[in-house]
């Protein structure tokens, strides 16, 4: 009969632990509902003094997240890129296996000194402590000295006795937050924004890991060695260069998904080891399956759809027609892409002049347009041309001048703008400005349905008072 010892007590316990804080990690996740334009209409520019190239903090930001201290916003990115609580779409969307995995293989470790564990879980305690917080304020846009008010409001809605998975997750939130508030003035003594502080701690943190890592395979094969230790070499590196953004993790995920399955099932020798390879084979069968039923029907659905019937169906009908010979390619073109073959008969008509694209992937189906399309994604070329012509017909003016004949614009390219100051969207805004009543631009296309005060439909991008029926996503205008 087997006794437990002191530290075979203590193993349990603390694996039961990690599970424990491992497995509250979905609760303490967020949701996030994107709002888009529904106006278009032009307005004052609310900042006359915004900061000019802001389109770098806007594209790696809206990854990385916005916490003032930039060592928590690196240390957060690992919990930022499983949650979502930075990007929500289906693109960035890992899913949960990593979460069902890990406090197994920490359950099931057959290894490790007392005071590893010990040190495993304060790590883990430690990076929750900062993610959480950070996340919560990301999302919410609010700072430190409101999180608690925010909290109560949001709670208020919600009793332990109706919605009590949402009641502990907000009082998970809350726990952190307090602590967080706790060690913040230290760390913002510590860090603060500074590069100078964060980079180095981070290498240290790394050679903490490379540190712990040789210590955990040290009887392992030279190549287990190997594969393991460039895995922490390019995770820190994403950690350190890729702002959370997880394809850059490509490499990165699938092997962690194949060592952690490795990890699970582990080495089996004799009866005992048998039996309980086949109960971690049935509980890996058993998640690899919830996993699929929840990922397949998600990403065979119509990602983040206008209309709720058609989201409902398994794949899109008009394609499914074309591939059974029903329909053409161009009607396919046209149900999926409303209008805008009719901008690129227009557009491709010519061969020399320039194509300004305004935050769309739609020049995919230019001609040439590796050499005739100039991105402009964040608009930050446009800001600076604007302080040369404050005048939008002197605008116009010079970028035909420049060879530009077309306008490609993306009608929502403000709606993932998660800068505290609302740059992007000023700069969208200043854009439509241009735009707006401009003499040198004629409206070639839109997918934009605006109702008129007599009931008609008509295809417009500014409302000018009217219902906006269907938002659209695009807008092509030609320079006169």
């Amino acid at each position: 009969m087997h006794v437990l010892t002191g530290n075979s007590l203590w193993s349990l316990s603390s694996r039961a632990g990690i599970c424990l804080l491992l497995l509250l990690l979905p609760l303490l996740s967020f949701n996030q509902s994107t709002d888009r334009s529904t106006s278009g209409a032009p307005a004052d520019n609310p900042s006359g003094n915004l900061p000019k190239n802001t389109g770098v903090k806007e594209d790696v930001n809206e990854f990385l997240g916005y916490e003032d201290l930039l060592l928590v916003r690196y240390l957060s990115m690992p919990y930022d890129a499983v949650m979502n609580t930075n990007m929500v779409s289906y693109f960035v969307d890992i899913g949960f296996i990593f979460l069902a995995l890990l406090p197994l293989i920490y359950f099931w470790s057959s290894s490790g000194i007392w005071w590893h564990r010990l040190g495993a879980i304060g790590l883990l305690f430690i990076f929750l402590i900062l993610a959480v917080p950070s996340a919560f304020m990301n999302r919410n846009k609010v700072g430190l000295e409101n999180v608690s008010a925010e909290i109560n409001s949001q709670l208020s809605s919600h009793s332990f006795s109706q919605d009590p998975l949402i009641y502990l997750s907000y009082q998970g939130k809350r726990l952190f937050s307090n602590i967080y508030e706790m060690v913040y003035p230290i760390l913002e003594n510590i860090s603060g924004p500074q590069d100078r502080i964060t980079y180095p701690l981070l290498f240290a943190l790394l050679v903490i890991f490379v540190l712990l890592l040789e210590r955990r395979v040290s009887s392992q094969t030279t190549e287990t060695k190997t594969i393991l230790h460039f895995l922490l070499i390019y995770g820190f590196l994403w950690v350190l260069l890729s702002s959370g953004i997880p394809w850059y993790g490509l490499l990165l995920f699938p092997v962690l998904i194949m060592l952690s399955v490795r990890g699970l099932i582990g080495s089996n020798d004799g009866a005992t080891e048998r039996k309980k390879y086949n109960s971690r084979n049935l509980i890996m069968a058993a998640l690899a399956v919830i996993w699929l039923m929840v990922a397949i029907p998600y990403r065979f659905a119509n990602y983040e759809p206008i209309d709720e019937v058609k989201a409902k169906l398994p794949f899109m009908a008009s394609v499914a027609q074309y591939q059974a010979g029903q329909i053409e390619r161009d009607q396919v073109f046209d149900r999926i892409f409303p209008k805008y073959r009719m901008a690129l008969e227009f557009i491709n008509q010519e061969k020399d002049s320039y194509v300004y694209r305004v935050g769309t992937l739609m020049p995919f189906f230019i001609k040439k347009n590796d050499r005739r399309v100039f991105s402009d994604n964040f608009l930050d070329f446009f800001q600076n041309l604007q302080q040369e012509f404050t005048n939008p017909q002197e605008l116009a003016l010079a970028l035909r001048a420049y060879g530009f004949r077309y306008i490609v614009i993306d009608l929502n390219l403000p709606v993932n703008d998660n800068t505290p100051e609302g740059s992007l969207k000023t700069k969208f805004q200043n854009f439509m400005n241009f735009i707006y009543h401009n003499p040198q631009l004629i409206l070639v296309a839109t997918d934009r349905v605006v109702r008129n005060a007599e009931g008609t439909a008509e295809l417009r991008v500014f409302p000018d008072g009217d219902q906006v029926e269907n938002l659209g996503w695009f807008a092509v205008y030609q320079i006169i």
